[in-house]
């Protein structure tokens, strides 16, 4: 590892940089054009005074991110251009320095203020953990509950849990935030405490609530009840359907318990991905569509023939949101967006004949 390095941050507002020593971000300089000419800034990222409460903002979003692959990139910047959308304020937690570092070099930020956090491992956290993960969830787990932990500890009371390197939806940010408000209104209404998107619910016949896209009400609320009933005799109800718990188990838990409001959301004629081995991890990667009654599962279907595992039922909880997104919105945004041909070199899409 280097000693010292100095990272560049891509953003609209001048030029910024990271100066970090082995590894730890130290401070950052800001440079930015004023019709008085440049002005020149430093901000310490050591300083706790650079905590701000963060309370008062409408769309707060943690971005968990762990993977490196090519997609990582592709959803992250995703999710940093919906955020923006939203005027809202995003954290990216991130345990891999390599990682950080490639995202700081490969995404472009609106502003300079670009906040990593890494997971909490403290005492309180793992008493939590060693009652729910099993298996490699800990991780996971930690991530998580960090998102908990940090909006607690900040005065943050709603915010947004994006597994943010492998989840995309098909839709412009515009549209995305169109869905976000609307999912937000509707939780504040009906006193959700959290609600997640539909990547389990229906996939399980009803069985499994997950993390994912997951919005969250009354942060200490639910870090709370969290540390109150976690225990190991949570576990005896799944035996039937589990080989390792993780957090989203527990919190399917709590649901079955009604110790807390949590409930699944789908947006109708949306395709959304869920990124990964698509050909051969079939159920825990996958692209799927919402439509009339049904979530279909194009891989499956199409490519395997299989349409018991690709045509399902919409599970009768989940709860629809129809924003008047078209299947062909989806596929247009998604091949113009979400794939490498608009990025090709010149020469290849003569060769290819790509139109983009």
């Amino acid at each position: 590892m280097a000693v010292f390095q100095r990272i560049r941050i891509k953003n609209n507002e001048g030029k910024s940089r990271v100066i970090s020593i082995f590894g730890l971000p130290i401070l950052r300089t800001d440079i930015k054009e004023t019709p008085n000419g440049a002005k020149k800034s430093v901000t310490w990222l050591l300083s706790k005074n650079n905590e701000n409460d963060n309370s008062n903002n409408c769309h707060v979003f943690y971005l968990k991110v762990n993977r490196i692959d090519h997609y990582t990139y592709v959803n992250l910047q995703h999710w940093v251009d919906i955020a923006e959308t939203l005027n809202g304020k995003l954290y990216i937690i991130c345990d891999k320095k390599k990682l950080q570092k490639r995202i700081l070099k490969r995404i472009y930020f609106y502003n300079s203020n670009v906040e990593f956090i890494k997971s909490y491992k403290n005492k309180r956290l793992k008493n939590i953990v060693k009652y729910i993960a099993t298996g490699n969830w800990d991780k996971a787990c930690y991530a998580h509950l960090t998102t908990f932990y940090h909006a607690k500890k900040h005065g943050i009371t709603n915010f947004w849990n994006i597994d943010a390197d492998d989840t995309t939806f098909c839709m412009s940010p515009d549209m995305c935030a169109q869905a976000i408000n609307q999912v937000e209104e509707y939780a504040c209404n009906n006193n959700i405490n959290v609600f997640s998107l539909d990547m389990w619910r229906s996939n399980t016949a009803g069985r499994h609530w997950s993390f994912g896209v997951t919005f969250v009400r009354d942060s200490s609320k639910c870090f709370n009840l969290v540390e109150e009933y976690c225990s190991d005799n949570w576990k005896n109800a799944y035996e039937k359907y589990v080989v390792s718990y993780n957090l989203d188990w527990f919190f399917n838990y709590l649901k079955d318990k009604n110790y807390l409001a949590i409930e699944t959301f789908y947006i109708e004629n949306c395709i959304y991905i869920h990124w990964g081995d698509f050909l051969y991890n079939v159920l825990g990667s996958n692209v799927s569509f919402w439509h009339n009654g049904k979530i279909y599962y194009p891989i499956v279907t199409e490519i395997f023939g299989d349409k018991n595992l690709g045509i399902l039922d919409i599970a009768s909880d989940c709860i629809k949101f129809d924003i008047g997104i078209q299947k062909e919105n989806c596929q247009n945004y998604a091949i113009k967006n979400l794939t490498c041909l608009t990025h090709l070199p010149v020469q290849i899409k003569r060769l290819h004949n790509v139109p983009y």
